[in-house]
């Protein structure tokens, strides 16, 4: 059952929310009108008009979005919170770093233009306001990381773990190019933009003053229309790109400086090059295997299972092939051998059946790994789910259906014990806890409490002392770590050195009598260790490096970890010396507050929110708080009439209710129409109400038609449509019942039909092979002036993927047909009228692109394709076929595609199509945007025996 939208109402803010989340939402709503009025004071900037707030969780995952449409602002805040060891992992309350960040979008780019066209233009169009926001990525969020510093007194511009790695970066001769600023598809280049770039406005505001960098968004919305580039070098006089490279030169000389000042290990040994990410290492109990995930990229994941030792083979090929290339020629200098050959692969785990893989786990037999994954509920909402991979047979199984899990780690030593169990994180509507779940009954018990404040990460758990050792992010006071003896009562706290920072990645010896963890000071990460016996904390690796995931090795005489570089990530390994550095300067007070000495003051309690705050500014949400916007739309086709549209839509935030007015005409006059709708959403319910009216004359376009006795016919329709959609969902399984009635004209007859569509989906997976069904059926009768027709539509889409390998089948038959009592009648009249389109018995047609006025809602009896006419052929069956390769894996029946499709047509040759089609979809709440859709394509095309005759489209256009 769908949960009901509320609104929250404070002078400036709309927030809206579900029922679970409303304490979060609450809080947030005073957090918010703190921000605005700490941001008027200190800057002068200000957003006039209410904006709305939409509270959720989709993704699982720390994020949060900010639409700075100027007339329109909307953000979204997710509640999920970071993890320690994450780019934004410092934070004193995630809830206003979030909140700060989003806001700052908003009143920095959605500042009203002094130009009075200019804005009126960005008031009424959305694709226009934002258009003008999306040139340079590093400009927006660079500057909103800044003011998310500046104000809370946390944020990533005083991250050591930020610091840590732009100097690494800086040392490397790695900084991103002023051109690449904006981000790339490299190891962590999607950071860039805010990183570097708030560190590069920080630098020129401590350069130049506070007030200079202000008045480049003066200049930036004034009257004379300027781009980033004019306003910064009307202030700075100089260019951005130059700036930048004295801010890159004084970085890395301050960078090298201090690498060069810190002692270095000389104990170290590499053991692999990783050119991306890897994360979520475990290490068997026998220490001879090791789990990680890969990434390539944000979506691409692998579960990979290594051997904890130098593949000897890949050695020997070395050298034999060394010894080849020198005895060819005695004098010739080879290759250097590679710094580490590689760990030997034992298994390997495509993610493409989930949205990524986390925290993963070695279990006691050594032959089988616990990890989280994500995957999508029936809201479309991610969640992660518990999962066991066997991988010497391959066998992947779901163990718990407890989805809000964050991380976890496994309670005791073997799967076979009936109270097996696993600790986890849970994270709901913005609250974390602690449990303890049996893996086979499932039931739950509270190791602590649930809260709205903290938040808790990186479990591990001793079995040897039966102590749960986890990080805890308390509200304005950073992350602390605790352990839990299960023999006692009470939590312990571990002292950390003084001035400490960033604190990640805590792991149990064997013996359970050290623990390890990475912790910072001065921004410099170092791997410390706790020594339970002597009662020191001692650090074990210091030497400014990236270094995270310390795991015992060996009798706990090795330690193995990952560092950061440029290219991706090391796995190395350090002997652990007898004589450590031992941390005297321990952090007496255990807390870390420097939040109050900042704009914004501490954070406010959400723990404490009480349910008298909300009083009567609490209301059920309103479908009818319409926005509005102008549209445009263009389509340009080689085969067809080239149009233009444009209207205006609107709809409320959540876009439960929508509606839309478009007028479209053709490049030469051959098309003028219009339409009108209105959809509602009810629950799993949707209603629609829908007006066409269009006249379309192709005759004189000089297309090169396929059949020319039928392209030229003119075509005038308009009447109702009333649909009525309900959204089933079961297990996996995916069913959409609907049902449309039309009424009105075609080429001045009058014609009405009823279709009754019924759609399924459903998808089969492993870890290895997905296979994806997609089907719809639809039954139509209708009436032509004083005919009656009927027939039905089978479209049918199958989608198979196994590793990198991808394709899908596609088969769409559609049959038409008169009562046999007036298809008589049709034959003797179209006799007499040859030029009515009305009395050709054919019913169904072939050819045209989709638009707004042009979509198969409304034409149940057009079968649209790109590379043909308007009406290239008209018949009352055919059948295409389809194999396609997706452009995008993750949306399998995406229309970004290679492809081939075959039409037959009785009496006809077939129709052979093939090339490639790209797609794209904007979805936004509310805004202009909602619903845009860009479409490309080149195809050739082969009929009645001549050679591929080769066309092309464009397109942008709204379908509602």
């Amino acid at each position: 059952m769908q949960q009901r939208w509320l609104s929250y109402r404070t002078q400036n803010f709309n927030v809206l929310y579900t029922k679970p989340y409303k304490v979060w939402a609450i809080n947030a709503a005073k957090e918010l009108e703190l921000i605005r009025s700490t941001l008027k004071a200190e800057q002068g900037w200000v957003v006039a008009q209410q904006i709305d707030v939409i509270v959720m969780d989709p993704i699982a995952e720390a994020n949060g979005l900010a639409y700075p449409v100027s007339d329109n602002p909307v953000i979204e805040l997710y509640t999920t919170k970071p993890k320690s060891d994450s780019i934004i992992h410092n934070f004193n309350s995630w809830q206003r770093i979030l909140a700060l960040h989003e806001y700052a979008h908003i009143v920095h780019l959605g500042q009203q233009s002094r130009n009075k066209s200019r804005r009126f233009l960005a008031n009424v169009w959305d694709l226009y306001s934002v258009a003008k926001l999306t040139k340079k990525r590093w400009v927006s969020e660079g500057y909103a990381t800044l003011l998310e510093s500046k104000f809370s007194g946390y944020g990533r511009l005083h991250s050591h773990y930020v610091n840590a790695v732009i100097r690494q970066w800086a040392v490397e001769g790695a900084l991103p190019s002023y051109e690449k600023l904006n981000g790339g598809s490299g190891y962590m280049d999607g950071n860039m933009p805010y990183i570097v770039g708030a560190y590069f406005f920080a630098w020129l505001e401590e350069q130049y003053g506070d007030k200079t960098l202000a008045d480049v968004w003066v200049r930036w919305v004034a009257v004379k229309e300027r781009d980033f580039e004019e306003a910064f070098f009307g202030v700075y006089g100089h260019k951005a790109k130059v700036l930048y490279k004295r801010f890159v030169a004084e970085l890395t000389y301050r960078a090298i400086d201090k690498r060069n000042k810190l002692s270095h290990d000389a104990n170290e040994s590499l053991l692999m090059e990783f050119n991306n990410r890897i994360s979520d290492i475990s290490i068997s109990a026998d220490s001879k295997k090791i789990a990680l995930v890969r990434r390539r990229n944000s979506r691409d994941y692998w579960l990979e299972i290594y051997e904890l030792s130098i593949d000897k083979n890949l050695e020997k090929k070395y050298q034999k092939k060394l010894k080849k290339v020198l005895e060819k020629d005695p004098v010739d200098i080879p290759n250097k051998p590679p710094n580490a050959f590689p760990l030997k692969r034992l298994e390997q785990l495509n993610s493409f059946r989930f949205r990524g893989i986390t925290n993963v786990v070695f279990e006691r037999d050594n032959k089988s790994v616990l990890f989280l994954a994500r995957r999508l509920d029936r809201n479309g909402h991610l969640f992660k789910g518990l999962y066991r991979w066997e991988f010497q047979s391959e066998k992947v199984t779901e163990l718990s259906q407890v989805h809000d899990i964050q991380v976890f780690t496994i309670g005791n030593d073997e799967k076979s014990d009936p109270n097996y169990h696993v600790f986890a994180v849970h994270e709901k509507y913005g609250a974390s806890k602690i449990t303890r779940i049996n893996i086979r009954t499932g039931k739950q018990d509270i190791i602590v409490e649930e809260t709205f404040d903290n938040s808790f990460d990186k479990l591990d758990f001793n079995a040897r002392n039966n102590t749960l050792a986890f990080l805890e992010h308390k509200l304005n006071h950073g992350w602390h770590l605790k352990l839990k003896n299960f023999n006692k009562s009470s939590l312990i706290e571990i002292p950390l050195p003084k001035n400490y920072q960033y604190l990640s990645d805590p792991r149990w010896s064997p013996d359970g009598e050290r623990l390890a963890f990475v912790a910072s000071v001065n921004s410099v990460l170092a791997i410390y260790e706790y020594d339970f016996n002597s009662g020191l904390l001692k650090k074990l690796k210091a030497d400014d490096k990236v270094v995270g995931d310390p795991f015992y090795l060996k009798k706990n005489k090795e330690l193995l970890y990952t560092e950061k570089t440029s290219l991706g990530m090391n796995l190395k390994k350090i002997l652990i010396s007898e004589k450590p550095d031992i941390i005297t300067e321990l952090n007496v007070n255990k807390t870390i507050n420097h939040g109050s000495k900042f704009p914004l003051g501490q954070a406010s309690s959400i723990d404490t929110v009480a349910e008298s705050f909300i009083g009567e500014k609490e209301k059920l949400y309103s479908k009818h708080t319409i926005s509005n916007s102008f549209i445009l739309g263009v389509h340009a086709n080689a085969q067809s009439a080239s149009i233009l549209e444009v209207g205006v839509k609107g709809s409320d935030r959540l876009k439960r209710s929508n509606w839309y007015f478009n007028y479209t005409t053709g490049r030469d006059n051959e098309l003028s129409g219009k339409n009108i709708g209105y959809t509602l959403k009810q629950g799993h319910f949707q209603y629609g109400l829908h007006w066409l009216d269009y006249d379309f004359d192709q005759k004189g376009l000089g297309l090169d038609e396929l059949t020319p006795q039928d392209l030229g016919l003119r075509h005038k329709r308009d009447g109702v449509l009333f649909s009525l959609d309900y959204s089933i969902y079961y297990k996996q399984n995916k069913i959409l019942p609907r049902l449309r009635l039309f009424s009105g004209e075609t080429d001045g007859f009058d014609e009405s039909y009823q279709t009754f569509d019924l759609a399924h989906a459903r998808q089969w997976q492993t870890m290895n092979w997905g296979i994806y069904q997609r089907s719809k059926f639809s039954y139509t009768l209708g009436r032509l002036e004083s005919e009656d027709w009927g027939g039905y539509d089978v479209d049918f889409d199958l989608f198979f993927i196994k590793s990198k390998m991808k394709f899908g089948l596609n088969f769409l038959s559609k049959e038409r047909e008169f009562d046999d009592d007036t298809a008589n009648n049709t034959n003797d009249n179209s006799n007499t009228n040859s030029n009515s389109n009305t009395n050709n018995t054919s019913l169904l047609n072939l050819g045209g692109y989709r638009s707004n006025l042009f979509q198969e809602m409304y034409h149940v009896n057009t079968v649209f394709e790109q590379s043909l006419p308007f009406f290239a052929k008209r018949f009352n069956r055919y059948k295409r076929y389809e194999i396609y390769y997706p452009l995008n894996s993750y949306i399998p029946y995406s229309r970004s595609r290679v492809f081939y499709r075959q039409y037959k047509i009785p009496d006809e040759e077939n129709v052979n199509i093939y090339g490639l089609n790209f797609y794209s979809t904007v979805s936004a709440p509310s805004v202009g945007l909602d619903g845009l859709n860009f479409e490309a394509g080149i195809v050739g095309v082969e009929q009645d025996r001549r050679s591929a005759d080769y066309r092309a489209w464009l397109g942008m256009y709204y379908r509602f």
